[in-house]
């Protein structure tokens, strides 16, 4: 009688793992859409035909230990990065196309060069405001997708950078406030503007007091707003140095 093999699974759940990714602060919870997206993508919906879920976690649920009443799907040993590639894409993807990317990168696991993520780049309209709220751009997604497109790296064990900023790979705190239904981003770009308007015009001032109620209206400095405000005082350094050089020649 053959043996069957047993699958060597982590202790922390899926939404853990989703939220130890996301934030550090243990008085945060995981926003409900976060929670309903990871579960459609690993566990609901799509049968047998979404394959990619057998490298992730484990197909028969088991007790949750902390509740009675509820089920959990048990992720396999060393695959909670690709919870955080979950997590990545959403910052920029449905969901719908999240689980299309998964199973195309798993059926082309034995054929690399077969593989085609221009899925990346077709988003929704809606999308292109938080792209620029979050600092999201083009050069982030095409790093991305060469990422994918590199045959040594594996879309469930190892990690994809962050969309949110080029100088942070795992970095994916600004998430939680894109998924906030508090914040209206539409007024956000608008304050963002006049920011940008009064750094045109040179009122530094200005631009800085603007930026600072942006970070207040969304409760952490977003890649935009960091972007300028660097820029800002980068000129004004500029500005004390070339001051302080004429001081020291008249003097």
């Amino acid at each position: 009688m053959a043996s069957h093999k047993t699958i060597d699974t982590e202790v922390l759940t899926i939404g853990q793992f989703a939220l130890g990714f996301l934030t550090q602060d243990r008085s945060v919870s995981l926003p409900k859409k976060i929670h309903d997206m990871l579960q459609n993508v690993l566990t609901k919906r799509g049968g047998d035909a979404l394959r990619y879920r057998e490298a992730i976690v484990l197909k028969v649920p088991v007790k949750d230990p902390t509740s009675k009443n509820t089920e959990r799907h048990q992720v396999i040993r060393n695959r909670s990065y690709a919870i955080f590639n979950i997590l990545c894409l959403y910052a920029f993807m449905d969901t719908k196309n999240i689980k299309c990317l998964f199973q195309h990168y798993y059926e082309t696991r034995h054929d690399p060069s077969a593989r085609d993520f221009s899925m990346l780049h077709q988003q929704q309209q809606s999308q292109y405001l938080a792209y620029f709220c979050f600092g999201i751009d083009m050069a982030q997604i095409a790093k991305i997708e060469h990422r994918l497109l590199d045959v040594k790296f594996d879309l469930f064990t190892q990690k994809l950078p962050s969309p949110f900023n080029e100088n942070s790979e795992g970095d994916l705190s600004p998430l939680l406030i894109k998924v906030s239904e508090a914040i209206d981003w539409t007024s956000y770009r608008v304050l963002y503007q006049q920011a940008e308007d009064c750094f045109e015009q040179k009122d530094f001032c200005r631009a800085k007091s603007l930026l600072t109620q942006l970070d207040q209206q969304a409760l952490i400095t977003l890649p935009v707003v960091d972007s300028l405000r660097r820029k800002i005082s980068r000129i004004e350094d500029e500005s004390q140095e070339a001051f302080d050089y004429l001081q020291n020649l008249l003097n």
